[in-house]
């Protein structure tokens, strides 16, 4: 018995002796629930990095929004070493819940026998689970929150199994290693598992919360249901920012299923106004243009409202392209900490490079034809080509030509460039984002940075030659 679930049976114990069966029930349900999710935290934090991609593609799609039952589907593909689901009265009191839930308090007509009957219910299903020989869940577990470090030692919080309260706690950095501002459980054998991102616990053990679902994936934003009172609780988690199938140190697999390459941001902390979702409009909408180019002055933030624009894409939870591609020719960079320019040296500087660079991504091959890219059927694959002027005029000459051989139905290509004098094709210009209009003028911030953002659009049709 661990902390939270003793402070559940303590809430049990007074509503049977003032006979509310009512709320008996809304606390039966919320200790099995806690049960699940305490399991779903125990095998998730052991078991992801174990599965493999159909498993983790599943697993990635269910917990997002998950029901009670894909809380059990996704407990079981993570259980790879069946050390739940092999013990029988425990999978049968896991697999049979949903079912009691939704049966039980959800039928048509609720007469007086009903409490009875769910609690009766609610309670062998309990049973089982404290039936079986699991030490997570029979053993006495204190809850370990931890809030910094001192010198070789963690400090935190400790919630002791018996429900009494909470004291200080310490561990030597040489006994294990934990995550700032995660929970913990701590077990008799004295070991310890992570429950964090699926349960909280704040306010000093006087506000405990389960997880219900991912709120905002971009941010990894989790929403909690507290237990014993009504409330809900939100918190970010990095770790969950980007659910990755996928990653083989060349491309990334997200959990909606689109694959991108893998590159460096150069951004921390994004924040724009306007611009970002013109660009996505154009992505997703535009059916008639293959090609946008984004012009603005070199440190205004095209290159990283691009990135951020590929995160989005590759985060929501539809999937509009099977393929992301960053590709930069960008051959330097200032460093805004040392105040220098840096060389870059791992950038595509002809339009044999870039060709490579697609082909690699999307055929796993290091091939500079251009064709299989030109011809690529029943797939969408969005390109971007990251400061196009450093290119010679010769291999300027060569992208373009090969861009416009390509299908608005299956491409989509964004240029950015720092020159004005840069049209390529047939060139779009919305009312918003010209000069005309200084009413509507786009504002984009990049860290404590704030600088007027003027770009072009320019459009190849699909077909056409520039």
């Amino acid at each position: 018995m661990d902390y939270i679930r003793k402070q559940i049976d303590q809430r049990i114990d007074f509503l049977q002796t003032m006979g509310d069966k009512n709320a008996l029930n809304q606390h039966f349900q919320a200790r099995f629930e806690y049960v699940l999710v305490y399991l779903l935290a125990y095998l998730w934090n052991k078991n992801l990095d174990e599965l493999d991609y159909e498993d983790k593609e599943f697993v990635f799609q269910s917990v997002i929004k998950p029901t009670i039952g894909s809380i059990v589907g996704i407990c079981r593909k993570l259980d790879t070493e069946k050390e739940i689901f092999k013990k029988s009265k425990l999978s049968q009191a896991l697999d049979k819940y949903p079912s009691v839930r939704n049966e039980l308090p959800g039928h048509g007509f609720v007469y007086e026998d009903a409490p009875e009957k769910l609690l009766s219910a609610l309670q062998e299903l309990y049973d089982f689970v404290l039936a079986e020989d699991l030490p997570i869940l029979k053993d006495n577990v204190d809850l370990v929150y931890v809030t910094n470090t001192e010198n070789t030692t963690y400090k935190g919080i400790l919630y002791k199994s018996d429900g009494a309260g909470y004291a200080p706690w310490s561990c030597p950095k040489t006994i294990g290693s934990f995550e700032l501002g995660s929970l913990y459980a701590s077990t008799e054998s004295n070991t310890y598992f992570r429950l964090s991102p699926f349960i909280e616990i704040t306010f000093y053990g006087n506000e405990l919360y389960f997880f219900n679902s991912i709120d905002e994936k971009l941010l990894g934003k989790v929403k909690y249901n507290r237990l014993l009172v009504t409330g809900i609780y939100f918190k970010e988690w990095d770790e969950l920012c980007e659910l990755d199938v996928t990653n083989d140190g060349v491309k990334v697999k997200s959990h909606n299923g689109t694959i991108r390459n893998i590159y460096e941001n150069n951004y921390r902390k994004y924040i724009d106004i306007g611009i970002k979702g013109k660009l996505k409009t154009f992505l997703i909408r535009n059916n008639a243009f293959v090609c946008a180019t984004v012009w603005g002055h070199g440190g205004v933030g095209k290159t990283a409202t691009i990135q951020s624009l590929c995160e989005d894409l590759a985060n929501d939870e539809k999937k509009v392209f099977d393929y992301i591609i960053f590709l930069s020719a960008k051959d330097r960079k200032y460093d805004y900490y040392t105040g220098k320019i840096e060389e870059i040296t791992d950038r595509i500087a002809t339009f044999s490079d870039l060709i490579k660079g697609v082909n690699k991504i999307l055929f796993n091959t290091e091939s500079d034809d251009p064709k299989q890219i030109i011809q690529i059927d029943g797939k969408k694959v969005f390109l971007v080509v990251d400061d196009f002027e450093t290119f010679p005029k010769e291999e300027k000459d060569k992208i373009v030509e090969f861009i416009s051989e390509l299908n608005t139905n299956h491409h989509k290509v964004i240029i950015t460039t720092r020159a004005a004098n840069i049209n390529i094709g047939q060139e779009f210009q919305t009312n918003e984002l010209t000069e005309q209009v200084p009413d509507q003028e786009i504002i984009y911030m990049i860290y404590k940075k704030s600088e007027p953002l003027n770009l072009t659009f320019y459009f190849i049709p699909s077909g056409t030659a520039a």
